[in-house]
C-alpha cells in the first residue's frame, strides 16, 4: 500500500516540475 502511494507521489511531482518549465520559457 505504501509503495503504491510513493509511486503516485513521484509521478505527480515530476509532472509538476515539467509544467512550470515551459511557463518560464514563455
Amino acid at each position: 500500500m505504501n509503495n503504491s502511494t510513493t509511486s503516485s507521489s513521484s509521478s505527480s511531482i515530476a509532472a509538476l516540475d515539467i509544467i512550470p518549465d515551459p511557463e518560464n520559457n514563455q
